[in-house]
């Protein structure tokens, strides 16, 4: 049985960035779940990631910092493998995510 695979993506104000991590995450066979914590945003984060389709969007009312909107994302999910990236990627493709995802579902690592 092939393990469940969230991406978790906390965001600060990466509205103007953050669709192209959510389009190459899209595109990604591979992840099942995609959750964007828009970490007490003050532009229009939320917006953007809530108008992809699949998009888990969450929004929270206070910043937080990076490792508690990655809390906040990891306790919104049941899935067996967590992914994280930065919202403002440059370059992620398809073939990125699964290079970091196939050893883990694998069973050959535990974290890559």
């Amino acid at each position: 049985m092939r393990p469940t695979v969230a991406a978790v993506i906390p965001a600060f104000n990466e509205a103007g960035r953050i669709g192209k991590v959510l389009d190459a995450l899209a595109r990604t066979p591979e992840v099942n779940e995609i959750i964007v914590v828009s970490d007490g945003s003050t532009d229009n984060t939320f917006q953007v990631a809530s108008g992809y389709s699949g998009v888990h969007a969450i929004k929270l009312a206070r910043n937080r910092g990076k490792g508690g909107a990655m809390r906040e994302g990891a306790l919104r999910t049941n899935a067996d493998v967590l992914l994280f990236f930065d919202a403002d990627l440059i370059g992620l493709t398809p073939e990125h995510v699964r290079d970091l995802v196939s050893p883990v579902c694998a069973g050959d690592a535990t974290m890559a």
